[in-house]
């Protein structure tokens, strides 16, 4: 299977191939924010958040799935990258309790 996702000159696509077919969808998204007097100010491309969502699950039943480890470090840097910034201190938080050092147990 090969999965692609780019950006052509009209919008971002995400296609699909595999055993002679091939699915490509519309993965894009067009906000338009207004000014004051509700006059549009520009038209802003963003890539679809169902779009978005559907590949998540998709991964994420992946690497639950996934016996070995799996080395996505950069993955979760770039997704990180990308928190709204009301979330990234209670994550860190989260992380730091699961995963980090526990200097009290020495």
């Amino acid at each position: 299977m090969e999965i692609e996702f780019k950006r052509a000159g009209y919008g971002y696509t995400l296609t699909a191939k595999a055993n002679g077919a091939s699915i490509e969808d519309d993965a894009e998204e067009r906000i338009y924010p207004k000014d004051g007097s509700g006059k549009i100010i520009r038209t802003e491309r963003d890539v679809c958040t169902k779009t978005m969502d559907c590949m998540v699950r998709a991964l994420d039943d992946m690497f639950y799935y996934r016996e070995k480890p799996y080395e996505a470090s950069e993955l979760v840097k770039r997704i990180f990258d990308k928190l709204p910034r009301e979330y990234i201190k209670p994550l860190l938080d989260s992380l730091n309790e699961d995963y980090g050092d526990d200097e009290s147990e020495d």
